[in-house]
């Protein structure tokens, strides 16, 4: 058994572990634990509270599926809220990359035509020194804002972030 399945199965194992204990005890000392347990439970039927157990079970066994849901509900919005961090730092870096590579396109033309002046060489040098801290700006966020980067499309608002730390 692995360490993935002991963990995904805690309360089983430790309801394995408890019953095989419980099992050595009872061979070991001579031990009828269910003896007892029935016992128990006629000791308790005596005074009519067989019922009020019965409603205590029914009520535990509520109580941990729905603690069990809600768990769940949580895992979900939680992954729901990565996705949509992860989708809108993705269109943030298209929306950077894009405008550089469309920048670039003028660049092409130029040196297609080999007009390629030093001011332009320059300007280049500087798109994507540009790029480059725009996206190391948006590695560097510490909480995510979203806003529409174009109609219908979520980006990271990196900028306003950046300017705090400055």
């Amino acid at each position: 058994m692995s360490l993935q399945t002991v963990a995904n199965f805690k309360f089983t194992t430790i309801g394995l572990f408890v019953s095989t204990i419980f099992l050595i005890l009872s061979l070991l000392f001579d031990l009828d634990l269910f003896e007892k347990i029935v016992d128990l439970l006629h000791s308790v039927e005596a005074y009519d509270v067989d019922e009020l157990l019965i409603a205590l079970f029914i009520i535990s066994a509520g109580l941990l599926i729905d603690y069990h849901q809600d768990r769940i509900k949580k895992e979900y919005e939680l992954e729901h809220k990565r996705l949509k961090a992860l989708k809108a730092t993705m269109s943030t870096v298209h929306d950077i990359v894009n405008n550089f590579l469309n920048n670039i396109h003028l660049f092409i033309f130029e040196a297609k035509a080999k007009k390629l002046t030093p001011e332009s060489i320059e300007t280049l040098e500087k798109l994507i020194q540009e790029t480059a801290d725009e996206l190391r700006e948006l590695g560097d966020v510490e909480s995510v804002r979203e806003i529409e980067v174009v109609e219908g499309i979520m980006g990271i608002d990196y900028k306003t972030e950046s300017a705090k730390k400055k």
